[in-house]
Formats: structure tokens, sequence, C-alpha cells
């Protein structure tokens, strides 16, 4: 659900606040049910995602950088989530599929702890999730290895479509 804050008035101690709710009719009908009850409520900033415009930028510098390479443009693209990308450690059962949960990882080790024989993975996180600063800063870095390659990045103005950006239409396949 998301809200927009519209006016808020401090009454000593409390907190009068009117907010505009956008939702979905049942759960619009859920909230009205529960007016004069006290309830839990729990706030927070929306972020700004990363915008298509942002998405088809890297992608074009990825396709370029891919085509200079002779690469597929998906391995690119793994490859500058590895070096500048966002990324957690997981560690799972010995023998647990990922790929049935995460799109982007890599084996780190095997252990056994307590008994129990364990893998360690590194799971990286897709740019679809970014949020628009984060977008920025991964940008940021995919143009200064494209400006190596001497690619020139000032023609890709955010603003601009590009031919041939888009998405992954498959899975990378694991890296260990």
């Amino acid at each position: 659900m998301q809200a927009k804050l519209l006016k808020a008035e401090k009454l000593g101690e409390q907190l009068k606040v009117n907010m505009l709710l956008s939702a979905a009719p049942a759960i619009l009908n859920r909230v009205v049910r529960l007016l004069n009850k006290d309830v839990s409520v729990e706030i927070k900033q929306t972020r700004e995602r990363r915008s298509l415009e942002q998405n088809a930028k890297a992608w074009a510098l990825i396709g370029e950088m891919a085509h200079i390479l002779g690469a597929n443009k998906d391995d690119i693209y793994l490859e500058m989530l590895r070096r500048y990308g966002q990324s957690v450690t997981v560690t799972t059962k010995k023998d647990i599929p990922l790929d049935r949960v995460f799109k982007y990882y890599e084996k780190l080790k095997d252990g056994l702890s307590n008994g129990k024989q364990f893998t360690a993975w590194r799971v990286y996180i897709g740019s679809s999730q970014y949020s628009d600063v984060e977008m920025q800063q991964f940008i940021q870095n995919i143009e200064e290895e494209a400006k190596e390659l001497g690619i020139d990045v000032d023609k890709y103005a955010e603003e601009l479509p590009y031919p041939g950006a888009g998405t992954l239409s498959h899975s990378c396949p694991s890296h260990e």
C-alpha cells in the first residue's frame, strides 16, 4: 500500500496525520473497518526505483562493450555485477540448487559446521532491484570501463532510448 502524507499536526504527545492511501479496493475497505481502532503502523519513505532510461543506458553500454570484446552481453552484465554491483553471502545445506531461487550467483566454498556440510554462495542483486541512486553509481562504473575500451559514453544521454537495450532473456549460468 502506498500513502502520501498530506498534513501533520502535533497535539501534545500525539501527531494527527492526514494521508492519501493508494491500494486495492479490498485493502482500502479493510482500512475503513479499522477506523477508531488501535492499529500498528510502520512508516518508511519509498525509494525511487531505477528508471527505464537508466536501464536502457546501462544495457546500451554493456552491449557496445560486448561487441568490442567479442563477448556475450549477458556475460558482460554479470561481470559488471561482480565488480560494481551489490551482493550478499548466502549459506545453504550442501547440494541445494540455487538456480531455483537466485539468478546471479557463484559458489564461494564448501564447508563443515557443527557436523553438517554447507555451501557458501555470493548472490548478486540484479540491477532491476536497484534504486535510482544505486543504478546511477552502477552506470558510472560501467561508463569508466566503457571509456577504457574507447567507447564514447557521452552519446548515451539518459533521456534517449537506445536500440538493442533490454533485459536478460535467460539466466546466466553459475560460475564456480
